[in-house]
């Protein structure tokens, strides 16, 4: 994929659906060229050239702002531009050496306010 996204000026980042694991591990192949890994994949190209994944939770359109060396990697840096979303649709998470389902909504109870005048005297 580092030859792909060092000759490029845009990029997408995708959020996939939860029956879309299979498509994860497709690009965790390693030694597959960045064509290669979108051979077996549903996607489409943007106006600017840019694979967009079928199916999934969400798309950020990205500009390439910066790249850095990161120990053997290299991290990319965008400037989101778009938003594509399908709140209908699960997501995906890598967690615990296996692929699962982002959970329900989880609400947070609030703390109670500081005592300024307590804090300040210790």
């Amino acid at each position: 994929m580092f030859d792909v996204m060092e000759g490029c000026d845009r990029f997408a980042v995708h959020v996939l659906g939860e029956d879309q694991a299979h498509m994860a591990e497709q690009f965790a192949v390693p030694d597959l060229s960045g064509p290669e890994q979108f051979e077996a994949v549903p996607h489409v190209r943007d106006a600017h050239g840019t694979p967009i994944l079928e199916g999934g939770s969400a798309v950020l359109h990205c500009r390439t702002h910066d790249s850095l060396p990161a120990g053997d990697h290299r991290l990319y840096v965008g400037l989101v531009v778009e938003i594509g979303e399908r709140p209908d649709r699960g997501a995906v998470i890598y967690y615990k050496s296996s692929y699962r389902g982002v959970g329900s909504e989880l609400r947070s109870t609030r703390l109670p306010p500081v005592n300024r005048a307590s804090s300040d005297s210790s």
